[in-house]
């Protein structure tokens, strides 16, 4: 027997039905087992007192052991979820209260298909394993920097990386995906089969319609790429050079036709304050997609425009130019929380979308918050640590936007300039006489990142209203940095944020829900709902199809709940 068992030797009932059914290196841990702690923690700093704690997690090695699963734990209506990498923000990976099942050990990576140029991952890989297989197969993909970031939260949370300016979001370049639905039938998603799940899932990610076993992604022919990271800096003191800096790249990026038709892609720009000084450095990352004989050659005359301007400045820097293999990739993500800092270290992240129209003094609106009304909300709240501010743009350009914002379920593309990602990490303060306490801390830092996008309780607007992207009046944030102040619980409570993460196309992601899982047996607590709150969503949406696959599952469904009312009775009048 390979289960890992509670202390007490036995296993709770509901639980006996599949127990030593399993194969060979299937386990379970226990609530109450001594590797329980490690298994509920996510791949993310999130603080302790916020972890779920599921009855259980389990780790299936194979499709079959996980439909036989799913399909015990939904007939007896037990909460579950999938783990797909854990590194949800807010933990939302272990919110199954019966058991979060980690797919890590179905993590296989292959075949590569050189007809048609795509990759089979199962839903257990991180991103790092897809970099490393890639690596030295002179094939690369669209896919994020961070190593231990899982497929299924990357992809189908729509997925920005170096790559999306040529190849478009990670979601984009889903080709095809195997789910299991609540029903515990696995099915293909596909541009041909179960359309509407397969629009939904790319872009609103697997815990809500199904669950992802596997999924297809395109290749790009491509040995190497050419990275720099151009460096600059401006005094605390002087707001206005900074966001003429950021203001000379927009326009360098967005309206440079050399620039916008070429291989260059931008990554990210970086800014945050440096160690024991009054100034900031702003750093942008870029990538030239080619491993042609010039590559370098070539990007460094797209770069001059730009590169003349930074050291016009008179603090320009930069890595040189460098040719790496796809392995170099994933080493491009670069913590910036320095070795000096002791736990605990929690990290508070958001990422909301910014005006199309950006203008000069929208920069300088931006720079103000983040270098004097943080430090000033800092110093007033000891224990937010300001060397480990960061603040990062991820640009939307290129093959992100040439598509509607209905192509699949990612809705926020040519709307937008791009996502304004915001990270703040929080520890306890350690100097002599600061008595506020790491929780205290946790707060504080949350506070001041709702106060970026809500309007305070006196009334004052948010403080960076006038430069967020808003549809139908409400600010869009990026579904992938998940924030649970934005809201979440029931229908009503959990609407403010779906109608953040999903814009002009959550009615239909509704209707999507309704057809695949109508009694929600696979949710969270930011999920899509089968049903809108009252007063929303009152026009009709057209479906791909009303597929007998669709059927089959509300009569499973209809017949799952009369029995279910049928035993309750039973039960109650026995």
């Amino acid at each position: 027997m390979s289960f890992l068992q509670p202390p007490n030797g036995t296993l709770p009932p509901w639980m006996n039905s599949f127990h030593g059914n399993y194969s060979e290196n299937n386990f379970i841990v226990l609530k109450g087992d001594s590797n329980y702690n490690i298994s509920i923690t996510p791949a993310y700093e999130l603080p302790t007192w916020l972890y779920y704690q599921p009855q259980s997690v389990v780790y299936p090695t194979n499709t079959e052991d996980l439909v036989q699963f799913v399909q015990i734990m939904t007939g007896e209506n037990r909460s579950i979820s999938p783990i797909g990498g854990s590194h949800s923000s807010f933990g939302y990976a272990f919110t199954g209260s019966a058991a979060a099942v980690n797919l890590r050990n179905m993590a296989k990576v292959a075949p590569i298909d050189e007809e048609n140029l795509e990759l089979t991952i199962q839903a257990g890989a991180l991103l790092d394993d897809v970099v490393n297989f890639l690596n030295g197969t002179g094939y690369m993909t669209a896919t994020g920097s961070c190593p231990t970031v899982g497929v299924p939260g990357w992809h189908l949370g729509g997925g920005y990386s170096m790559f999306s300016k040529l190849l478009g979001f990670g979601a984009d370049n889903v080709k095809s995906m195997r789910v299991l639905l609540p029903n515990a039938t696995e099915v293909e998603a596909s541009p041909s089969s179960n359309q509407d799940l397969f629009w939904a899932m790319r872009g609103a990610g697997h815990q809500s319609f199904g669950w992802l076993t596997s999924l297809t992604i395109g290749l790009l022919p491509l040995e190497t790429f050419v990275y720099i990271n151009l460096e600059t800096k401006c005094a605390q003191a002087d707001i206005k050079s900074c966001a003429e800096t950021i203001y000379a790249w927009q326009r360098f990026y967005y309206e440079n036709s050399t620039v916008v038709e070429s291989d260059l892609s931008m990554y990210y720009w970086f800014f945050q304050p440096l160690s024991d000084s009054q100034e900031w450095k702003l750093t942008f990352t870029f990538g030239y997609l080619n491993d042609g004989i010039d590559a370098q050659m070539q990007m460094k005359h797209i770069l001059s425009p730009f590169v003349a301007y930074l050291e016009s400045t008179g603090s320009y820097y930069d890595t040189g130019y460098t040719v790496a293999p796809f392995d170099q990739y994933s080493k491009l993500y670069d913590s910036t929380v320095p070795g000096t800092v002791t736990d605990p270290l929690y990290e508070a992240k958001l990422g909301l979308y910014l005006k199309k129209d950006m203008q000069l003094t929208d920069w300088e609106v931006m720079i103000d918050v983040w270098m004097n009304k943080f430090t000033t909300y800092q110093l007033a709240n000891p224990g937010i640590v300001k060397i480990n501010t960061l603040l990062a743009f991820e640009a939307y350009t290129g093959a992100m936007t040439d598509k509607p914002s209905d192509y699949n379920g990612h809705f926020q593309r040519n709307n937008t300039l791009g996502d304004l990602m915001m990270d703040l990490f929080i520890y306890a303060d350690p100097r002599p006489g600061v008595s506020q306490s790491v929780e205290d801390a946790w707060d504080s830092a949350i506070a001041f990142l709702e106060s970026l996008y809500r309007d305070s309780s006196d009334g004052e607007p948010a403080l960076f209203d006038e430069i967020l992207y808003k549809h139908n009046d409400i600010f869009q944030a990026y579904v992938n940095y998940r924030f649970a102040p934005y809201g979440e619980g029931n229908t009503t409570e959990r609407w403010p944020a779906l109608q953040t993460y999903y814009g002009g196309n959550l009615c239909r992601l509704c209707e999507v829900k309704k057809m695949y899982d109508p009694q929600m047996l696979f949710d969270f607590p930011q999920g899509i709902p089968a049903a809108a709150p009252k007063g929303e969503c009152t026009a009709e949406y057209v479906l791909y199809s009303d597929s007998s696959s669709c059927r089959s599952n509300s009569i499973f469904f209809t017949s799952m709940s009369i029995v279910f009312v049928l035993l309750k009775a039973t039960w109650w009048w026995s």
